[in-house]
């Protein structure tokens, strides 16, 4: 038994291109069989791939680009996905069966207890990881890698059924005026409404409502986010909890532009091809921005030098010990979001809004 192990690690360690070099990986665990490890004949591939995928609306929307990758690289078998989001990858036409992560059905029965290779189930936990803080690409290249298929660019999707495009055009075309959408702040945990997620990401509420001031002389504002996140003074429309994950994205698709948190607004807007304005502090740009956004960071605004922190993620309890010193995850000050300022945002959403022109359309980029 020892001997066949020893051949096939001998035979299946192979060179990967990663990043523009060559690096040898070792597959032995990929490639052997149940069958084999139980002393069993090797037994024909699997036809079928499991992905699962976790994480936030933001990052479901952003393996968008793995699922992609894994359709041309497994052309010959079915794709299974799992996630808690599936509504996000309704239509996609990389997928062969959507299961969702909370009510999984028969997954496991129909698709999981058939397999004979470990290779054909693929889950990988990134951000406990920690590809927030120190992997060298984009988000979505960081899916690619860890899932091990071929990054080819930035270029995530959600694919819109034309119903659900004019149900939000009907909507927009209500307002007088051109409709910008905003999204002040981050989810709250299902269990535990008063908790926020990402606390550190969200932008100051009074901030928020001198950029409406400044928004309401020539557009209507609407607001989406989920039902307990507090309204901005001034906006015409609170959306807050009315809508569905993919009736905001089509919301984002068709209105003239959009101002968010980093969330998901700036992975919806790249899915559907729409140029919005995104604020960034607590999480790196060079890792989670899409250069079709106008994204805002501000270098050397970090009262700890310790700009794009990364805080929090639940993984690692509830503080970290920074400088010899416990420091608690929710940052009280925020001065990364701070200096930020609602007359900079202001001037960056004509950038946006010049951006989507120059990329040819009226209401949606083409």
């Amino acid at each position: 038994m020892n001997n066949i192990i020893n051949r096939m690690i001998e035979n299946e360690t192979k060179k990967i291109e990663t990043r523009g070099r060559f690096e040898p990986e070792i597959r032995t665990k990929q490639d052997l069989s149940i069958d084999e490890f139980m002393g069993k004949e090797r037994p024909p591939e699997d036809d079928t791939l499991i992905v699962i995928v976790d994480g936030g609306i933001g990052d479901h929307i952003v393996s968008s680009v793995m699922i992609e990758s894994a359709r041309n690289v497994y052309k010959d078998k079915k794709i299974i996905l799992s996630c808690f989001y599936p509504d996000i990858f309704v239509n996609n036409p990389n997928i062969d069966h959507l299961y969702s992560s909370a009510s999984p059905g028969d997954l496991y029965e129909k698709w999981v207890k058939p397999l004979r290779y470990n290779s054909s189930l693929k889950k990988k936990d990134l951000y406990n990881s920690g590809i927030h803080r120190i992997f060298p690409g984009k988000l979505s290249e960081a899916y690619c890698y860890y899932y091990n298929v071929p990054f080819s660019g930035d270029n995530p999707k959600v694919y819109l059924a034309e119903k659900e495009e004019e149900e939000s055009r009907k909507f927009l075309k209500s307002f007088p005026r051109d409709v910008i959408l905003i999204h002040p702040c981050g989810g709250k945990m299902n269990y535990g409404p008063k908790s926020k997620l990402t606390p550190n990401k969200d932008w100051f509420n009074d901030y928020w409502k001198e950029l409406v001031k400044l928004l309401n002389k020539d557009y209507d504002i609407v607001q989406v986010g989920g039902s307990g996140e507090e309204q901005v003074e001034g906006i015409t429309t609170c959306l807050n909890g009315a809508t569905s994950i993919r009736q905001t994205i089509s919301l984002v698709k068709n209105s003239l532009t959009y101002i968010s948190i980093d969330s998901l607004l700036g992975h919806a807007g790249c899915a559907v091809n729409k140029s919005g304005v995104v604020l960034f502090g607590r999480s790196n740009p060079h890792i989670f921005s899409h250069d079709s956004n106008v994204n805002i960071w501000m270098e050397d605004s970090c009262e700890f030098n310790d700009l794009h922190c990364g805080r929090p993620q639940s993984y690692w309890g509830d503080q970290e010990l920074f400088r010899g010193q416990v420091r608690a995850w929710e940052c009280k000050n925020r001065f990364c979001m701070k200096a930020i300022t609602p007359e900079l945002v202001y001037e960056k959403v004509f950038e946006a809004i010049e951006k989507n022109k120059k990329w040819g359309f009226k209401n949606e980029l083409l």
